[in-house]
């Protein structure tokens, strides 16, 4: 038995000696059919093949080099899934099951994000909990107050412990890709917070530039810059341009078909096209479904008689990303130059807001 261990050490430090100048990835793979894995970097903005293997007799290796830290990640032929993680040079190890894909090792950016990944995780077993906890005490009011209480403070002290980490790890290459990847679940000002933690060393890094480029977004959704212009495709097929509406005041607005409350708000969207249309109202409707059949079932059953369109995209469509959308319904008003007046405008506000501002544009 002290031979085997000492024989697993010897091969250990091995391994770690030789991932000096270089990076190291070997694998088993036990029951389950792989016969390719490929090691690709997501660095450039673009997925990049950085080396490939063949599985043989369920094990296979992956050597190569590295400047720096890099987003990357393993594929395996043959099976929907991809394993994320923080490459740079140093020894990673991969078991891939039928139970899962386990990967260990790394270097000291890789041991970072386990840290951060770690705060979610515990976040995770608590709130699962707690709804677990909410299931048995339906109809009770005040028990149900106190589990929202319970997962509130849950969530505080998870908030609290993550930016503990960025602020002690603020030249990090994992810290700066812990904030790109949250940056959907972000406000403006808390992303900005996060992004202005990073020291100056960071901000040439990919995730880096990818939360500038976020912020940058923001400033030019201000009330009174140009709104961003897109080109989606209505039910019919053809193609137009948020540019292509022209009306004293224009509505945007972002929905899905099987959501119920923009269900709802497309009936009162009726009522306020029917009402405002003759003072210089339009509307354009984004729809993220990605079926169209859906999306054309839910325009022709609520009754969206103005300008509607969409990528089918889902939550990847361009327009999403450039308007900052992370929930629906959500409603940017645009005036006659297609400038910004209001946005983020809450349901019972919306009427208020379309007559004021028609008044002021007459």
């Amino acid at each position: 038995m002290r031979k085997i261990v000492l024989v697993v050490i010897l091969l250990v430090m091995f391994l770690r000696g030789q991932a000096q100048n270089g990076y190291i990835v070997s694998g088993k793979i036990q029951n389950v059919a792989v016969h390719q894995v490929s090691l690709v970097s997501s660095e450039r903005g673009s997925l990049d093949t950085l080396g490939e293997a063949i599985v043989n007799n369920g094990s296979f290796l992956i050597q190569g080099c590295v400047d720096g830290v890099q987003e990357a990640q393993l594929v395996f032929e043959g099976v929907d899934a991809v394993v994320p993680f923080l490459l740079e040079n140093a020894v990673f190890q991969v078991m891939v099951t039928p139970r899962g894909i386990a990967l260990q090792g790394g270097g000291a950016e890789q041991q970072l994000l386990r840290k951060y990944n770690q705060v979610v995780q515990d976040f995770a077993v608590i709130q699962k909990q707690i709804q677990t906890d909410a299931m048995k005490v339906q109809g009770d009011e005040i028990k149900l107050k106190e589990l929202q209480m319970r997962a509130d403070e849950a969530y505080k002290k998870s908030a609290e412990k993550t930016m503990m980490l960025i602020k002690a790890n603020a030249r990090s290459y994992a810290t700066a890709y812990v904030i790109a990847a949250g940056i959907r679940d972000e406000t403006e000002e808390s992303l900005r917070e996060k992004y202005e933690l990073l020291d100056e060393s960071i901000h040439e890094t990919m995730p880096a530039k990818k939360i500038a480029v976020v912020l940058e977004r923001y400033i030019k959704l201000t009330d009174g810059n140009m709104a961003p212009n897109f080109t989606v495709k209505n039910p019919r097929g053809d193609s137009f341009a948020l540019y292509d509406v022209h009306c004293k005041l224009k509505l945007l607005h972002f929905w899905i078909s099987d959501n119920l409350d923009c269900r709802q708000i497309n009936s009162e969207l009726v009522r306020l096209y029917q009402d405002y249309r003759s003072r210089g109202l339009e509307i354009v409707s984004i729809s993220l479904d990605k079926n169209v059949a859906e999306w054309k079932h839910a325009v022709g059953s609520d009754g969206v008689i103005w300008q509607n369109g969409s990528e089918l995209k889902g939550w990847e469509s361009e327009s999403v990303g450039l308007y900052m959308v992370k929930n629906i319904p959500y409603f940017v008003l645009i005036d006659a130059e297609n400038r910004i007046v209001a946005k983020g405008i809450k349901e019972a506000e919306l009427e208020k807001n379309i007559l004021e501002l028609l008044k002021k544009r007459k």
